[in-house]
Order: structure tokens, then sequence, then C-alpha cells
């Protein structure tokens, strides 16, 4: 049994983000793409619903990127699917 992570909102703003142009910025983004490629593997990982709220908000082109990102590799229980809702905040 893997150990069990819990995935916070920054972790899909890095992966869905331009790569950005500060240095130090860019090596988080960097490390995030690394982290997903080979380490998730071997957590169990989850997101809260506070997480999925956060995703969908600001630029709605961004927020269904950060969305797509967690239904597809990160399985949420009972969400079938995540998008943005353009009529509210």
């Amino acid at each position: 049994m893997n150990p069990r992570v819990y995935i916070e909102t920054t972790l899909f703003s890095y992966l869905t983000a331009w790569r950005s142009p500060q240095l130090v910025m860019a090596a988080h983004q960097e490390a995030t793409r690394q982290w997903r490629d080979d380490e998730r593997l071997h957590f169990d990982l989850f997101v809260s619903e506070a997480v999925i709220e956060e995703a969908a908000a600001g630029d709605p082109d961004a927020a269904q990127k950060r969305l797509d990102v967690i239904q597809i590799k990160f399985p949420f229980r009972g969400v079938k699917t995540l998008k943005r809702n353009r009529s509210g905040p």
C-alpha cells in the first residue's frame, strides 16, 4: 500500500502554466513536472473539494486546463466531469 498524499492547488498551477521566465519559478515548474512523471506513482494521491474550487477560479482557459489535469491524473470520487462554472465567480 502506497502512502496517501494530499495534493494542493499549486501543483496544478505549476503543471499547466506557461513556463516562467523567472529562474526560481521555472525551476519549481520543472521539479513539479519531474515529480509528476517520476514519483507520483509511488503514492495514492487525492484532492479536496477546496482544491477543485480553487482550480476552477481565475482565467477560464487556465482554469479548465487545471481541472482537466485534476480529472485525468487525480481521480476524485463523485465528480464525473469538472467544468468551470462560467456564470459564477
